[in-house]
């Protein structure tokens, strides 16, 4: 989300999203909604984790299953997000085993923004 226009972004791929008709000829799409191409992350984000490790594997791609070595060890979800108020607080979700120290939906993220 835009902290100056307000207008919220896919993150995979950066478009719009629309709350009303927008202006792409042919949409008739009314409701929150946007145009991500066929490649952006967004199609990934329902997958499972077992699903993304093996698409990475398949593809030969890195990826941590444990905490980097070196690294400082929690027993929550480590990761800063901001709230609706702006403010930052750390996400405090339950740590899955072979998560590489984070909750199944930032570790989720790290898995798809690794490409």
């Amino acid at each position: 989300k835009c902290s100056q226009c307000k207008h919220e972004f896919c993150s995979g791929c950066n478009n719009q999203f629309f709350t009303m008709k927008c202006n792409s000829g042919g949409c008739r799409m009314n409701g929150l909604h946007s145009h991500h191409p066929r490649d952006c992350l967004y199609y990934l984000r329902d997958s499972s984790v077992a699903e993304l490790q093996k698409l990475l594997r398949d593809n030969e791609v890195l990826f941590d299953t444990e905490v980097v070595e070196g690294a400082e060890v929690f027993d929550r979800c480590h990761v800063a997000e901001v709230t609706e108020g702006m403010a930052e607080r750390y996400c405090e979700r339950q740590l899955p085993q072979g998560g590489a120290g984070l909750c199944e939906l930032h570790y989720k993220e790290y898995l798809v923004t690794n490409q």
